[in-house]
């Protein structure tokens, strides 16, 4: 548990980075990872402060 009042250590681990997929704003679509898995968006995304994001 961390305290501020005693030493922590953390492990980080970068990856490389690696596109599998891309998604569009305002349109629903799925992303396929090589091990099975699935990724769904509705395509509705916003921005910080609510707004649509409409950038293709």
């Amino acid at each position: 548990m961390p305290s501020q009042t005693t030493t922590n250590a953390i492990h980080i681990t970068l990856l490389d980075k690696n596109i599998i997929g891309s998604v569009n704003s305002g349109t629903p679509s799925s992303v396929n990872l090589a091990n099975g898995a699935k990724v769904s968006f509705q395509g509705d995304f916003i921005d910080e402060s609510g707004n649509p994001i409409t950038v293709q």
